[in-house]
């Protein structure tokens, strides 16, 4: 048949589209991909190619979805269909990758333009990554990891096994893994791993791979070591595996490597890690040095004389050392710790340099690198004698010498041991040793302190007592007075032999006597004294403890120098303060102190201070009376510079005394009342006070009370203050330095006005008050009362004072106040002032307040005015009238202040601004007349009512009536009545 060209020819221009794929996980890993029409596979670019876990692509979790790379490739030819066999890298990325392919759901995929061509050429249909095509089929891998390698480097201590595929890194479980020495063929060594060994990176993400690296532990390493035959090469390096021990992404558990058939080590490395010495111990008492290594070591080839014991840190000329020269026995297994048993020469040397391996201070170690190596042959770290290793645990010898008898002797002041064998008497500690008066606790004991010891290497150790220790115990009366009070024990710190080890202790329940006991039998002896004067103490200084119950004060006596009569001797006041002691201490009694501080020439420098004592003063703690003294110049004087204290204080408001109690004596003639203040409160700013006058009276003598006479005016200003010193608690005192001084010059402690001390008693004012005058001013209206103290203002009833013309009950005429005004403020001096009715109704007694002698004006009152305490008044009554001192007449005019006129009764009445005489009234003075002056009436007569008083009402007469009434616009209204006086 003849072939007919086409007539019309239209080409393919439609782009091929990928439209299904499968993907097969198990086994070598494929990919089959359909598309809509055949296309060419040598165009295929697989890098354009991405499988994704969800349509939509999350570009920033790179575990959500794969780009295939290069590698994989596809052997297929032109067709609908394409498969692609997944390149290892690539199936194990996808498999590492959790989130990716795990199920049909989470397995898509997404190619670009031109991932591939058709035959007319025509460029694929992209599928977008946010339009990803979801798998067809999907075959979970099912097949089993295997383990491909492994290798071992006991420099790094990593142990790494190679897998077919990724495994899941969280799933190794070290356990199932076992080192062999062969492949399994014959009997050889083995090691299982524990738990100590650990993947490294635990716990970090990014760890499922085809690799694994386990850390191995030190347990595990040094086991491995331990086997000679294990692990030493790569031919003795072997392994086998559980299946337990990793599995795949998907789940699927390793291969089993058995016992039988173990794998043998890729590579191997050898331990090349120089050994360390990690710690050691040192037991004095058996002889043994454990050394405590970094991993195993080789026994064998332990070098003991490489050891050098060093007494510190770094070795200098000044350090004790010893080097071991062998061995009595060393451990023979390859172990951490390894044991040497030094030879007794060798410990006998280290027990004898007394300054080496006694403690964990003294003990420290050194040596060469060829002291001993590791399972490979590696030689230890050298430590070097500049730089040792102190001992961890040090042990010490635990032999003790024990004390054969001893002796006691007072009067030499000897102490002699005699002990089992022979003793370091330089390591003697005299503290160890008691001395108690029985064998039993609860006992008087005493433990020295101190003493003279010869150093030396013997049996018997003699110790000269220390004057400390022998006055101590002669301060207790029933301890070493005699040989069955005279018990010995010790604790095994007293003493060691020459090898350091500790005496044998003697408990207090097994205390023993001495073989010989001699008493005191030496007097004592005043050496020195010295004088406080600042404290009042008087400190006696004897050769020996002395008995203070035997004292007797009045046996002392002070004098001023040597041929002066000056001489003051002590009285029970004085009290010693001491125990008993070689030091007497004497606290001179208040009375004494101040005695002595009385007297002008006693203790006024040392040239003037001596002490004499009789026999009698005092005694030892054996009765031995003490050697009399006549006149001993002061060692050492200390003169008083303390500020005198005011310790209490008493106000007695009654008698005005301030009486002060001073801490010593103090110097009256130098009393600065001025310096003393009255306070109502503690702080001043609180509440009120009064500062004393400077001329207020006080005693002049040399005494440590001193008083104050508080002025009158002082006295009443306190009173007047009605919250200062009405009571104890607002009586508060405050002092300035200045306000007295002792008898050495020294100024007065200051009780600042912000912390004043609150008086020590009070003694209330309850002497009632008493008006010791007055005066009556008619001028000023006034009457002044003046009152022997201050008075409470608010409590005056002047209406209870009565003025009277005569001392007497006689008065012909008298006036009792009825509301004249009483001043506010509290004082002794209290200005009333006149009411108008009162000042009126004197003015017109004629015979009472006249005179300006006050002869003819007194006073009489009862109970009318209480004082600060509430103390009335001292009555005077009318019968004991009190005479004025002083009356100021009345010199002011008296005033019109306003009239009325009545013209139907005739009355004319006058109102003055003070009483007046009714009999001095003129009529002819008086003119009645209109405002501005144009009609008038000069009063011709008038009836003037007999009547003293501000207001005089008279009578016009018939004839002055009527020539009012008959004046026309005169005295017709207010507005035209005016009256005009003339005097």
């Amino acid at each position: 048949m003849t072939a007919i060209r086409v007539n019309s020819y239209i080409p393919d221009t439609t782009p091929p589209s990928l439209t299904a794929f499968n993907l097969d996980l198990d086994g070598s890993g494929r990919i089959d991909l359909t598309f809509s029409e055949t296309v060419q596979s040598n165009t295929l670019s697989v890098e354009q190619i991405t499988l994704q876990n969800n349509q939509i692509r999350d570009t920033s979790n790179t575990d959500s979805y794969h780009t295939l790379s290069n590698l994989t490739t596809s052997p297929s030819p032109d067709g609908l269909v394409l498969y692609l066999y997944i390149s290892e890298p690539d199936l194990n990325e996808i498999q590492r990758k959790y989130e990716l392919a795990t199920e049909t759901a989470t397995t898509h995929i997404s190619i670009t333009e031109s991932t591939i061509f058709d035959i007319s050429n025509n460029s694929n249909s992209p599928l977008h990554l946010d339009d990803a095509l979801l798998v067809n089929v999907l075959i979970s891998d099912t097949t089993d990891p295997i383990l491909t390698s492994f290798s071992l480097n006991l420099t790094s201590q990593e142990l790494t096994l190679s897998f077919s595929e990724v495994v899941d890194a969280s799933t190794l479980s070290v356990p199932g893994i076992t080192l062999y020495s062969n492949n399994g063929s014959v009997i050889g060594s083995s090691y299982s791993l524990t738990t100590v060994s650990i993947l490294q990176g635990s716990g970090l993400a990014g760890l499922d791979s085809t690799q694994v690296t386990i850390t191995l532990g030190s347990d595990d390493l040094n086991a491995i070591k331990n086997l000679t035959d294990l692990a030493v090469s790569l031919a003795t390096t072997y392994i086998g595996i559980a299946s337990s021990v990793i599995r795949d992404m998907s789940g699927n558990s390793i291969r089993v490597v058995p016992s039988s058939a173990t794998k043998s080590a890729d590579e191997f490395y050898e331990d090349k890690i120089s050994p360390e010495l990690i710690s050691f111990t040192f037991s004095l008492d058996t002889g043994e040095i454990v050394l405590s290594f970094s991993e195993i070591m080789r026994a064998s080839t332990l070098s003991v004389t490489e050891i050098v014991l060093i007494s510190q840190l770094m070795y200098t000329n000044y350090s004790s050392v010893y080097i071991l020269t062998g061995s009595q026995y060393t451990t023979s297994t390859n172990e951490l710790d390894l044991i040497i048993q030094l030879t007794k020469e060798d410990l006998d040397m280290v027990k004898a340099i007394t300054q080496l391996a006694t403690n964990t201070s003294t003990t420290y170690i050194a040596f060469s690198s060829n002291l001993i190596t590791d399972m490979n042959a590696n030689f230890i770290e050298a430590i070097p004698d500049t730089s040792a290793r102190q001992v961890a645990t040090f042990y010490p010898d635990q032999t003790h010498p024990f004390l054969v008898n001893f002796t006691v002797n007072l009067t030499s002041e000897l102490l002699m041991l005699s002990f089992s064998e022979t003793v370091q008497t330089n390591a003697l500690d005299i503290e160890q040793l008691v001395f108690s008066s029985l064998n039993s606790t609860g006992s008087t004991s005493y433990r020295l302190t101190g003493g003279l010891i010869t150093p030396t290497y013997d049996t018997l150790v003699v110790i000269q007592l220390s004057t400390i220790d022998l006055n101590e115990i002669k301060k207790l009366t029933d301890l070493l007075t005699s040989y069955n009070t005279s018990y010995l024990s010790f604790q095994a710190a007293l003493i060691s032999d020459t090898s350091g080890n500790r005496i044998e202790r003697i408990p207090i329940s097994d205390a023993v006597l001495p073989i010989i006991y001699t008493p005191d039998r030496v007097p004592p002896v005043l050496i020195s004294y010295n004088l406080d004067m600042n404290t009042g103490i008087l400190t006696l200084i004897f050769s020996e403890t002395i008995n203070v119950s035997s004292i007797s004060i009045s046996e002392l006596t002070l004098f001023d120098n040597t041929g002066s009569e000056e001489n003051y001797t002590l009285t029970s006041s004085t009290v010693a303060v001491s125990i008993n002691d070689p030091t007497l201490v004497l606290q001179i009694g208040t009375h004494d102190l101040n005695e002595i501080k009385k007297n002008t020439l006693l203790t006024q420098s040392p040239s003037s201070t001596f002490l004499s004592i009789t026999a009698e003063f005092i005694r030892d703690m054996n009765g031995n009376m003490d050697t009399p003294k006549d006149l001993l110049r002061v060692s050492s004087l200390t003169n008083d510079v303390t500020k005198p204290q005011l310790l209490n204080y008493t106000l007695d408001l009654n008698n005005g005394y301030l009486t002060l109690s001073f801490s010593e004596t103090t110097i009256g003639l130098f009393l600065m009342p001025d310096q003393f203040t009255i306070q109502s409160t503690q702080d001043i700013v609180n509440g009120s006070y009064l500062k004393l006058s400077q001329n207020t009276l006080h005693s002049l003598h040399r005494d440590p009370i001193q008083v104050i006479m508080i002025t009158g005016e002082d006295l009443n200003e306190i009173k007047r203050l009605i919250d200062l010193a009405t009571r104890l608690e607002d009586t508060y005192l405050s002092v300035q330095s200045r306000g007295i001084v002792d008898y050495r010059g020294n100024n007065l402690t200051v009780i600042p006005e912000f912390n004043a001390s609150r008086a020590y008693a009070y003694l209330p004012d309850n002497t009632p008050p008493r008006l010791d005058n007055f005066r009556l001013d008619l001028d000023s209206e006034t009457l002044t009362l003046s009152f022997s103290e201050t008075v409470n203002a608010s409590s005056i009833e002047v209406h209870r004072i009565t003025l009277q013309n005569r001392m007497t009950e006689l008065s012909t005429e008298s006036y009792t106040l009825f509301d004249s005004l009483v001043p506010l403020q509290d004082s002794h001096v209290i200005i009333v002032q006149l009411s108008f009715v009162d000042l009126n109704e004197i003015k017109v007694l004629r015979g009472l307040a006249s005179l300006s002698n006050g002869s003819n004006t007194f006073i009489s009152f009862p109970p009318f005015v209480t004082d600060q305490q509430n103390n009335y008044i001292i009555v005077r009554p009318s019968t004991d009238a009190l005479r004025a001192q002083n009356i100021t007449l009345d010199t002011t005019l008296p005033l019109l202040a306003n009239f009325s006129l009545d013209l139907d009764s005739a009355a004319l009445s006058f109102t003055f601004t003070e009483a007046v005489d009714h009999t001095t009234l003129n009529a002819t003075t008086i003119t009645i007349h209109n405002q501005p002056v144009t009609l008038w009436h000069q009063v011709v007569d008038l009836y003037v009512e007999a009547v003293d008083s501000y207001i005089i009402t008279t009578f016009l007469s018939i004839s002055d009536l009527n020539e009012l009434k008959r004046i026309r616009n005169l005295a017709d209204n207010v507005t035209d009545t005016y009256i005009s006086l003339t005097q």
